[in-house]
């Protein structure tokens, strides 16, 4: 981002490095920062950026902050804010939470925390092309 953008982005890892993420978990959380980022670039007016991932042995957290100037999170979600949805249902898909604060003029925040378990038992989720969750069986008749 800082090379494309000129944002400065601080990125810091903590927990045990030990602790893998399975390849999904990697793939949507990668997606989720990616798309913060973005939206730090497009909307943010932001001079600098932080993401931060902690590795526990219970789950991942991953948060994404920015200086810039806000918005109001209780208005309702723009139709044409696909970003946001598409990060909203990443996190679904690995049974996480998903949620955004933000202040004018004092910056946004994007926290996302996931189990480490699975989410569901007997059901894979996963999201198309077009950015659907799907949910499909996996018993076995």
């Amino acid at each position: 981002v800082r090379h494309e953008h000129l944002l400065p982005v601080e990125v810091m890892i903590e927990g045990s490095v030990r602790l893998r993420l399975t390849e999904v978990q990697e793939r949507e959380l990668f997606r989720v920062a990616q798309e913060a980022l973005t939206n730090v670039v497009k909307h943010a007016q932001a001079t600098q950026a932080k993401v931060r991932l902690k590795a526990m042995p219970t789950g991942i957290t991953l948060v994404i902050e920015d200086d810039g100037v806000g918005f109001p999170t209780s208005a309702p979600l723009r139709a044409d804010a696909f970003g946001t949805r598409g990060m909203r249902e990443r996190v679904k898909l690995l049974g996480g939470e998903f949620t955004i604060t933000s202040q004018e003029h004092r910056g946004t925040t994007v926290l996302v925390t996931i189990p480490r378990a699975a989410p569901v038992p007997n059901q894979a989720k996963r999201l198309r092309q077009d950015g659907q969750l799907v949910t499909e069986s996996t018993d076995v008749a």
